[in-house]
């Protein structure tokens, strides 16, 4: 098991939410989103190792909701992280230069995280 997908599972009491998606700039790539909505690690697991592929991202949702809802920021319940999604085309500096003011934050990043588009930063600690 991923060692962050089971910290993350120790935050929260709700199912994670994982999709795959298409990389926009791959068009040979299937477009069908999949997703799973577990708390099971082999599912998780499974579910990583099948759809994280050239071509294709795995994604988790950041905000928890009950498994018998949609996917909505209403049915939201738990937030187990902070969370900071920075996308390089709103920016006029570099993503390097934003690691590295994030390195130097009064509380930094627990984890950086490559979008392919630019970065999300989580702490949860």
């Amino acid at each position: 098991m991923n060692s962050f997908v089971k910290l993350l599972l120790s935050k929260t009491s709700f199912p994670l939410y994982i999709n795959s998606l298409r990389n926009p700039d791959n068009p040979d790539t299937e477009i069908t989103e999949r997703n799973v909505h577990t708390r099971d690690e082999d599912q998780i697991d499974e579910f990583i190792e099948k759809h994280n592929i050239p071509g294709k991202g795995v994604f988790f949702c950041v905000g928890m909701f009950p498994k018998e809802k949609k996917r909505a920021k209403d049915n939201v319940v738990e937030v187990p992280l902070v969370h900071l999604d920075v996308d390089a085309k709103d920016l006029s500096i570099s993503l390097e230069d934003v690691r590295e003011i994030l390195k130097k934050a009064k509380l930094p990043p627990s984890i950086i995280v490559s979008s392919g588009r630019g970065i999300h930063y989580r702490d949860w600690e």
